[in-house]
């Protein structure tokens, strides 16, 4: 009876384990220094309603670059678009950081961004899909009892991209 249960679990951990792959490409324009009292805020990129970055997957990287010991502070990403509407809501956001330099020339919009604290915008454009699944599910009767017992998998990928703006020289870092 110990064998058949240390089986079954053993079995069991193998089946739920999953695995997960990542690769990080890199590259800067410009160095990004945060001094103190500074802030980032992360945006999905604006684009068709529903086909943007998932909310999940952005507090996760807010949860991300907040944690830790050298942890950057975060702007919560509704409450500086809340605060900066209608620049930031996905119809009216900048395209390109060359178009940052001419809303931060709008009366009123610099100001506002200071009061945010918020240097950096970093904004993630990409999402996730299922590749692939599957599964199986086997039922039996006999006297005295019934069951059902089975199992499924899914393969999902993920791309993601982050652009970084920075707001006090309007460029792209």
């Amino acid at each position: 009876m110990n064998v058949f249960l240390a089986t079954t679990t053993l079995v069991g951990v193998v089946a739920l384990t999953g695995c997960m792959q990542a690769r990080i490409e890199e590259s800067r324009e410009l160095a990004t220094p945060v001094a103190k009292g500074e802030r980032i805020v992360i945006l999905a990129k604006p684009q068709i309603e529903g086909a943007g970055a998932e909310d999940e997957f952005m507090d996760c990287v807010s949860d991300g670059v907040a944690g830790g010991r050298a942890g950057i502070a975060v702007h919560d990403n509704n409450e500086f678009v809340d605060r900066m509407f209608p620049w930031f809501e996905p119809s009216t956001a900048p395209g390109k950081p060359e178009a940052m330099s001419a809303l931060l020339a709008r009366p009123g919009v610099q100001d506002m961004v200071q009061q945010s604290g918020v240097r950096y915008v970093v904004w993630l454009d990409g999402s996730t899909r299922k590749t692939d699944g599957g599964g199986s599910l086997a039922c039996g009767a006999a006297p005295g009892g019934a069951g059902c017992i089975g199992f499924g998998w899914w393969q999902k990928e993920s791309a993601y991209e982050a652009t970084i703006w920075d707001l006090k020289q309007a460029k792209s870092a």
